[in-house]
This record gives C-alpha cells, sequence and structure tokens, in this order.
C-alpha cells in the first residue's frame, strides 16, 4: 500500500536564475515524487509533468509529479524560471507507489475565493479505495 512521507523537502531562495532543490534522501525506483512550487512566474523542470499552475493573486501555484527512477534521492533538481525569481518548493515521496503516472494521479478543478472557511477543489478520479489525497493552499 501506498505511504506519504510525513518528511517533504523544502526549498526557498532569493530571486535566481536557476533554482536546485534537494530532494527526499532516500526512496526506491518506482516510488512517486510531487513537487509543488510558488513563484511569479512559469517553471519548468525537465524530467517531471506539470500537473497543474494556478494563479493567486501576483503569484501562482503549479504542480509537477514524477515516477522515480532512482537516482533522484539526496540530489538536486533544477527549476528553470522565466526570468529570476523568488521561489518555494515542497517535495513530497509516496513509497510503494508502482501505478501509471498519467490516470492515477490527477489534479481537482482549482478552488479560489477569499472565504475564511476554504473547502478543497472536487476532484474527479473514479477510484473507491487506496485514494490519497492532497490539498494545496496559496495565499496572498
Amino acid at each position: 500500500m501506498p505511504i506519504a512521507t510525513a518528511d517533504p523537502t523544502e526549498y526557498a531562495s532569493d530571486a535566481a536564475d536557476t533554482h536546485a532543490v534537494t530532494m527526499p534522501a532516500t526512496g526506491n525506483a518506482g516510488d512517486l515524487l510531487l513537487m509543488f512550487v510558488i513563484t511569479t512566474v512559469d517553471v519548468t523542470v525537465t524530467g517531471w509533468t506539470q500537473m497543474f499552475t494556478t494563479d493567486i493573486g501576483i503569484s501562482q501555484v503549479i504542480g509537477f509529479k514524477k515516477t522515480a527512477v532512482g537516482d533522484e534521492f539526496g540530489s538536486t533538481v533544477t527549476l528553470d524560471p522565466a526570468g529570476s525569481p523568488k521561489l518555494t518548493a515542497h517535495v513530497f515521496k509516496v513509497t510503494g507507489w508502482g501505478k501509471d503516472l498519467t490516470t492515477h494521479v490527477v489534479a481537482g478543478t482549482t478552488a479560489t475565493g477569499a472565504d475564511t472557511t476554504p473547502e478543497p477543489p472536487d476532484v474527479t478520479h473514479g477510484f473507491t479505495t487506496d485514494v490519497l489525497s492532497i490539498t494545496i493552499v496559496g495565499v496572498q
């Protein structure tokens, strides 16, 4: 059964042309890696699939996913933003993954607003068991 790690890696930086984000220290080929980036510009990450981009005022939250090949752990991945922005990133690892990245990792419809009690967005996935939901909140 897949298990989400309780110790995500975190990265925050001043303005830079590229950003080297540290991956989890240990893991295995087949683990699911999820990276969530908050910045003011578009970002590309070689070898990762972008799931969504959500504008939150002057910033945006960008979600990326990747099935680990095994050599990522303990290393860094380079984020290449447009321009030289400040950037924050969080990387989560799900061990025991072994699922199809295209059909088993989906992003819900973006929920926006200024409510003091926000609700997570709806997501349609078609699964009835072994569902892991992660809600990302970006606050301006």
